[in-house]
């Protein structure tokens, strides 16, 4: 981390976290660019680039591939450690916020630490949190960044580890505050970050007034969104493959349950004249455009029938259909973003149109009006059931909203449909539990994610321990990209530690269970599952939901 003597002139933190408080404080669009070019407009050029880039929630610019590394259990852990909180405060703070990071900030007022750091120490400290090898050594790196820093300063250094702000100013904000500050068109800016994926340097474009002498940038990281989970077959049967070694002590495989997105933009109808409707393609009719994906379904059946995949319902669509069906009827430049996409196949790139929301949930209005109404979520929901039942033959019984966001509405539709465990993300760690609708309410606990996160087996075999001691399931949280090959190969790296991690835990605890999310409600409603070889007994207080 550089020193302070290397930053002199720099601006203290304190300053960004007035800024984000006050930016979250008013829903007023307009407001929050006036801010934001007014705090751009004292900083030194470097500075606010800097600034920039940590206001889109992020740590390091899309060209750079660097990641962080650390999972939300990890901050979970670390904020509990420093502040002296148990679990179980610390849980009751998150509930209050449903956000690590605010609830960081008011764990830390019991610290009393005044904000001292720079931009430039958090720029030099994520690095080094980045370069770190193991969870072990950037669990320190970044406990001795938080271990002094004010209630702000975690509040904001965590959310920015965790990729959201939450704090209502998305990019093409932050863009318009750049533009405003130094007297540029919003759309030349808009065009150079796109066209570059790095607003740090769409910033000095700016200042320099060379916005137009922007390019594109061969090979910088892009977010595509399929409705598969893995890309090819060769992926699949290479991951049934590793799962076929694997029994527990019933003699049984593991299972991993698989959620799926079930239609795909139709991009062959995307430009009919006169469609008001986005055209959507089910699974059940093959993938859309000029895809191509060899025996991607057959490995998935294959997988199915051996038990080894559980497939799951994750949704009709990723992105909010009635966000992106606003923007396209706006007729500005996102719609032209949009359509430029669809010309080329993509439906969407996330990162770059965060306003595309997810499935049942629109960023763009107010807080209390950002869930779609009932009636929408309900049609949503019986439409990609209906598929879902052709393509599997059988109801959806598990699933998980896009981005995690649900609420009663969605849970509702879900209990129509069939469906009786609800899947949540990683963050605050509980144990399942039974809502008075007899829903199972499911958390991740395990997070292995190795081509975007740094973890090694003992920090996995550590949180499942943990899992274990808490008398809770551990539940593995291990998303697709991890088993992608073609552009860069995740593959092996992530199939050597599954196979590693799997061969420890069955050493370590001789009496474990593989179970899927099925298995799950089976224990917490009837005290036994259906194994293999005849129904498998478990004794399991599953509490309900207060």
């Amino acid at each position: 981390m550089p020193t302070r003597a290397q930053n002199r002139g720099w601006r203290g933190m304190k300053a960004f976290v007035e800024l984000c408080d006050a930016v979250g404080a008013t829903t007023k669009k307009l407001e929050k660019v006036r801010l934001v070019r007014e705090y751009h407009a004292t900083l030194p050029v470097e500075e606010a680039a800097l600034a920039s880039l940590f206001l889109t929630g992020r740590a390091f610019p899309r060209t750079e591939e660097k990641v962080l590394g650390v999972g939300p259990s990890s901050l979970y852990r670390l904020v509990s450690e420093l502040t002296g909180k148990s679990g179980n405060e610390l849980s009751q703070i998150y509930r209050r916020y449903g956000d690590l990071g605010d609830a960081a900030a008011e764990a830390f007022q019991s610290l009393a630490h005044q904000s001292k750091l720079t931009l430039k120490e958090l720029e030099g400290a994520f690095a080094n949190i980045a370069e770190a090898r193991g969870a072990t050594q950037k669990y320190d790196v970044l406990k001795s960044l938080l271990a002094y820093s004010s209630p702000g300063e975690a509040k904001y250094i965590i959310k920015i580890i965790t990729g959201d702000l939450r704090i209502g100013l998305k990019e093409s904000l932050v863009e318009e505050g750049i533009a405003k500050a130094f007297n540029r068109p919003v759309e030349a800016v808009r065009r150079a970050n796109m066209l570059l994926g790095n607003i740090v340097g769409t910033l000095h474009l700016a200042a320099r007034d060379e916005l137009a002498f922007a390019r594109f940038t061969l090979f910088h990281p892009v977010d595509f969104m399929l409705a598969t989970p893995v890309e090819t077959a060769e992926d699949l049967y290479a991951l049934a493959e590793v799962l076929r070694k694997h029994r527990d002590s019933t003699g049984r495989m593991p299972s991993m349950v698989m959620n799926f997105i079930m239609a795909n933009i139709d991009f062959n109808q995307a430009f009919d004249a006169g469609r008001k409707q986005i055209p959507l393609r089910p699974l059940t009719e093959g993938l859309p455009g000029k895809w191509h994906r060899p025996g991607l379904f057959e490995a998935y059946q294959q997988g199915l029938r051996e038990r080894l995949f559980y497939p799951a319902l994750h949704g009709l669509t990723h992105f909010c259909e009635p966000a992106m069906a606003r923007e396209l009827s706006a007729a500005g430049n996102r719609s032209q973003l949009i359509k430029t996409l669809w010309q080329a196949e993509t439906s969407y790139i996330y990162w770059r149109m965060p306003w595309i929301g997810y499935e049942f949930w629109d960023p763009e209005p107010k807080p209390a009006r950002r869930f779609s109404s009932q009636d929408h979520q309900s049609r949503a929901i019986q439409r990609a059931s209906e598929i879902f039942q052709q393509l599997f033959g059988v109801a959806p019984f598990s699933a998980c909203a896009p981005g995690y966001r649900a609420n009663d509405d969605t849970r509702t539709a879900w209990l129509e449909n069939g469906v009786r465990v609800a899947q949540n993300g990683p963050g605050e760690r509980r144990a399942p539990y039974l809502d008075s609708n007899g829903m199972l309410f499911t958390f991740r606990t395990v997070e292995m994610e190795p081509a975007t996160e740094s973890c090694d087996q003992e920090s996995l075999l550590q949180q499942v321990s943990e899992c274990f001691a808490a008398g809770a399931p551990a539940i593995i949280s291990i998303h697709s990209i991890n088993f992608h090959s073609t552009l860069c190969d995740f593959r092996s790296i992530t199939l050597k530690l599954l196979d590693q991690f799997l061969t420890a835990v069955e050493r370590r605890w001789p009496d474990l269970l593989y179970v899927h999310d099925a298995d799950l409600s089976s224990i917490a409603t009837e005290g036994a599952y259906p194994g293999d070889n005849g129904r498998v007994k478990v004794a399991a207080t599953i509490a309900e939901d207060r």
